[in-house]
């Protein structure tokens, strides 16, 4: 009797881990996809519009995550893979020639349709906008395109969609604009979206009350001997309100020509403070790099220009002390 309840237990447990290595793990909820790769047909299950530009989008579940040479076989089939989705499976960009029998010997489990759903956060699957992003029937959406897809040709469907252009995000493929909310849904359905979601709350100035917490005292010492770890030759970017300063704490040591103009805010005088400030008038009031040079930026979520500023000016920390909303998780901006 014992050997049979273990037995069971352990049968139990067999089948748990098992379902739990072909979990995927969605937005909108664990699945369990279905092993059909060797009944899956595109004429049954490719409709014709989800084609576009000779390609169609699915979900591609694999035994085992691919290798560089499967990767390279897969390419030659012509399909990419182009966002990993845990576990072992992928969104995919497949072309219109591949034929069903390309399937097989390929490491593939299962071949799934990304539903609607999945393509929406769940504020517009329920069409419950947050205010924020509501004007009377109109609604300010973020769209996102697939990798593969040309941001030019993306930005002119959705044009001819009559989505009206608020800004672009080229290097996420992401599109903000304005559309009724009565075709938002029409607009979540055509090929060649990927995702969409509300615009992010506007940002708000955080942390008022804790500059001098912040001090990397043990790691830039005063005394001789100690670490000088204090920034220097590191270049940082300060995402904030305004102009910081003037203050002898950054005296030489900023780059402001993008806020030259905005005097108004002074919750960046404090950021910058807490990441850079010198100490020169207040030592205890001395930030983590000291030493560090930093351009100064106005805070958007998006944080445009973010990458010509890595690759041009050699900026490896990118600091921002906004929420765009209380506890509201990570968007595609943010």
């Amino acid at each position: 009797m014992k050997a049979l309840l273990l037995l069971c237990i352990f049968f139990s447990l067999f089948m748990f881990s098992h379902a739990q290595e072909r979990t995927v793990y969605l937005r909108t909820g664990n699945q369990l996809f279905e092993k059909n790769n060797q009944s899956f047909t595109f004429k049954e299950n490719v409709k014709k519009e989800e084609v576009f530009l000779k390609r169609f989008y699915k979900f591609i579940q694999f035994n085992t995550i691919p290798s560089k040479q499967e990767i390279e076989i897969l390419n030659s089939k012509g399909i990419k893979l182009l966002n990993y989705i845990p576990k072992n499976t992928y969104i995919a960009s497949l072309s219109t020639k591949i034929k069903d029998y390309d399937l097989n010997n390929l490491n593939i489990r299962s071949v799934q349709e990304i539903s609607l759903e999945n393509k929406m956060s769940k504020a517009i699957w329920l069409e419950n906008y947050p205010l924020w992003a509501i004007n009377g029937n109109v609604v300010e959406i973020v769209v996102k395109t697939y990798k593969d897809i040309e941001f030019n040709v993306f930005k002119e469907k959705l044009l001819d969609f009559g989505i009206k252009l608020t800004s672009t995000i080229e290097s996420s493929n992401l599109i903000i604009g304005k559309i009724d909310r009565s075709n938002v849904k029409d607009l979540v359905a055509l090929p060649y979206v990927h995702y969409v979601e509300p615009i992010s709350e506007a940002g708000k100035a955080e942390s008022n009350d804790g500059r001098n917490l912040h001090r990397s005292n043990a790691i830039d010492v005063d005394y001789l001997g100690g670490r000088k770890y204090n920034g220097e030759g590191v270049s940082v970017a300060i995402n904030d309100d305004g102009f910081v300063g003037p203050h002898i704490d950054f005296t030489g040591r900023t780059n402001q020509l993008d806020v030259a103009s905005d005097l108004t805010g002074t919750h960046g005088d404090m950021t910058t403070g807490i990441i850079g400030g010198a100490g020169n008038l207040n030592p205890i009031m001395k930030g983590m790099a000291t030493g560090a040079y930093i351009h100064v930026r106005q805070y958007v979520s998006s944080m445009a220009g973010t990458i010509p500023l890595h690759v041009d000016s050699n900026v490896l920390v990118f600091s921002s002390s906004y929420s765009n909303g209380c506890n509201g998780g990570y968007t595609s901006t943010t």
